[in-house]
């Protein structure tokens, strides 16, 4: 007989042995304690010691439900939260018929409607382009923006007949017409496009879009190239660049000055805009300035890959010598100052020391005025500008001074101060 067919020496147990004669259990109570353990009651056989209660023991005398009463923390389930049902609010400027009313019957402007809703311009675009919003006018109720343009000089039911008898009948250009209408030849092709009226020549549409631009009248190319050296800069917009110039609040009659030259002959046409500025640009914090931007041309094209790289100022001499006296009243009012004792300073910031160099004997060759040049702190770098002590103001004001009518608010630059002797 082996050990597995005997069961162990414990009264009670029918395990089966496991060595010296006892099983697994009483074995390893011997090998740890030296003796057998007295034998645990069942909890089988008692009831709760709670009154009331005859259900089983589970542990430490307690049934499984007052047990887990007192040792288990009950689990506290968090009510659901309601489900909150998310409604998607939609702004005037997200529906068709709000935004065309705005734009197309009350004629308001991007930028106007975009303050109304207190958005970005780019996000009006967005919607209108969305929604198919255009200026493209149709028969035979024209679009209402049509009359305002023209300030009504015509009725919606005419104009394309007066366009078509003009340019066929009258043999007339687009350019003629718009003289007419005291609108840019531009508009006046897009009309033609819009009520399909066919044109001379394929080609007419470019040659219109650029000729005027190639032919600038003295003045206005005078205004351009003083502006350039003072207070206007050209960028390069995709393929053809604008000009822009910018002025402060005080000098916003000398910007229409010159706004309303460059805007003669349908040469250029201007977008005007205030600015609050931050610090960064023209002018200090908060000060307000007044903006105006141009069409992209091919008419800057040429001075912008001469005159600046990546986007910086760069001197150029050839349009230097070709300003002339009218082009120096420009570039004077725009960045010329004249101190107390009569001594003219002008601004020449954006050049370097041997730009003002060549800047220096321009003015020696053209006009025969002798400049000093000195140096200012800037705030990354030490800037140069051009000085003109008072024994040669009469010389320098004498040449400019023939304009001196030209802008009211601008005299105070060529008025000579009376030195108060101490």
């Amino acid at each position: 007989m082996n050990n597995k067919t005997k069961i162990c020496l414990v009264e009670g147990c029918d395990k089966p042995v496991k060595s010296h004669g006892y099983c697994n259990t009483h074995n390893e109570q011997i090998r740890k304690h030296g003796h057998l353990l007295e034998p645990k009651i069942l909890n089988k056989d008692k009831i709760c010691r709670i009154d009331g209660c005859d259900s089983p023991v589970r542990t430490k005398g307690l049934c499984k439900k007052h047990y887990n009463h007192q040792f288990i923390k009950p689990k506290i389930k968090k009510p659901k939260k309601e489900k909150i049902l998310k409604v998607k609010i939609i702004k005037p400027y997200q529906e068709k018929d709000w935004l065309n009313k705005k734009y197309n019957i009350e004629l308001l402007s991007t930028e106007e409607i975009a303050e109304l809703n207190d958005i970005s311009e780019s996000n009006i675009y967005k919607y209108l382009n969305k929604f198919k919003i255009s200026l493209k006018y149709t028969e035979p109720e024209l679009h209402s923006r049509l009359l305002y343009v023209t300030k009504k000089l015509y009725s919606i039911n005419s104009m394309k007949n007066y366009l078509y008898e003009e340019y066929w009948i009258n043999n007339k250009s687009t350019c003629e017409i718009g003289d007419n209408l005291k609108l840019n030849s531009r508009q006046i092709i897009k009309w033609m496009d819009d009520f399909n009226i066919s044109k001379r020549d394929k080609n007419e549409k470019r040659l219109i879009l650029n000729a005027k631009n190639i032919n600038p009248t003295n003045k206005q190319w005078q205004i351009i190239l003083g502006s350039w050296m003072g207070d206007g800069s050209i960028r390069l917009v995709h393929k053809n660049a604008n000009f822009r110039l910018t002025h402060c609040k005080e000098q916003y009659d000398y910007l229409k000055y010159k706004k309303n030259i460059l805007e003669e002959n349908n040469l250029l046409w201007f977008n005007e805009y205030e600015k609050i500025e931050n610090g960064n640009g023209y002018g200090q914090k908060g000060n307000i300035s007044y903006n105006i931007e141009s069409q992209c041309t091919p008419l800057f094209n040429d001075i912008h890959s001469k005159c600046y790289i990546n986007g910086k100022a760069n001197f150029n001499i050839d349009y230097l010598y070709q300003i002339d006296d009218y082009g120096l009243y420009i570039w004077y009012l725009d960045d010329g100052s004249l101190l107390p004792n009569n001594t003219i300073i002008i601004c020449t910031d954006n050049f370097t020391y041997e730009d003002n160099l060549h800047i220096q004997k321009y003015f020696l060759d053209v006009f025969n005025v002798e400049t000093k040049i000195f140096t200012v702190p800037g705030l990354t770098e030490v800037h140069y500008r051009q000085r003109i002590n008072p024994s040669g103001f009469e010389k320098f004001i004498g040449i400019i001074n023939k304009y001196k009518d030209e802008v009211e608010s601008m005299k105070y630059k060529l008025e000579k101060r009376e030195v108060i002797k101490r």
